[in-house]
């Protein structure tokens, strides 16, 4: 069993997807509606001084309420993943792109995190490290995603979108 591999994928939730579409369509749809009201509403000499204003308001609007839904549905296409390989390493990566490696023996315990806007695996990881994180990509800092991971949730390295499920499957594979 020591060179088995296993890959867990992540995996966005129905109801939290419908939950980001509504928050979504309710926010590009109050940029549509100030847009039109604006435009309806505003005397031709002063459009010409706050339209331009007005127009990119709107649009952000409809861009901060779509951004979300369209990650999820991108995340969802190429799904981030977690391979466990053997009893060595947790390699994770995004997109298919490999950031970095966790050694096993580095890993004191893991834990799943569900909050009403996510959900996903939290690695504690050991006080003193017996072997250090491998970084894969020259973009990522490790050092940032711990510190974001730790602001946010109580574990050392969060993964989000990882279903109850893959937890357990991590879980028992790593306890055995």
């Amino acid at each position: 069993m020591e060179n088995e591999t296993m890959t867990i994928r992540s995996s966005v939730l129905p109801v939290l997807m419908r939950k980001i579409l509504w928050k979504g369509t309710l926010l590009g749809g109050s940029g549509i509606v100030t847009l039109l009201l604006g435009g309806i509403f505003i005397p031709l000499k002063e459009m010409k001084v706050w339209g331009p204003f007005l127009f990119l308001f709107s649009l952000s609007l409809i861009t901060w309420g779509l951004l979300p839904y369209k990650r999820l549905k991108r995340l969802e296409e190429k799904p981030s993943t977690l391979i466990l390989e053997g009893e060595e390493w947790l390699h994770y990566s995004v997109r298919g792109k490999p950031l970095f490696s966790i050694p096993i023996a580095s890993i004191d315990h893991i834990i799943f995190i569900d909050k009403p806007s996510t959900y996903g695996i939290g690695v504690i990881l050991k006080d003193h490290l017996p072997k250090k994180l491998v970084v894969q990509d020259t973009s990522f800092d490790p050092m940032q995603f711990r510190a974001r991971s730790l602001e946010l949730h109580p574990c050392d390295l969060f993964f989000q979108y990882f279903s109850q499920r893959s937890f357990n499957a991590l879980h028992d594979r790593l306890v055995e």
